[in-house]
């Protein structure tokens, strides 16, 4: 990833990512995925930038809800 302004990311290079090359979000920080995977590292989430983001409905206090939208 590379960070193109304040809270601003893009990815410039990717490998068994769910979002690919060329995406770009805005947020204000990543969380480690809580899922457990035995032979592999965990996904990394990003945390929006806005917390009243219409149509979603979870918070960082459970991390089981997110939308995989929101995993690198």
């Amino acid at each position: 990833m590379r960070c193109i302004g304040e809270y601003e990311f893009a990815i410039i290079e990717e490998k068994n990512m769910y979002n690919k090359k060329g995406f770009t979000f805005l947020t204000t920080g990543f969380h480690l995925s809580p899922e457990k995977k035995e032979f592999s590292f965990p996904d990394i989430i990003f945390e929006p930038f806005y917390d009243d983001l219409e149509d979603e409905h979870w918070t960082l206090s459970d991390l089981t809800t997110i939308p995989k939208k929101y995993y690198l």
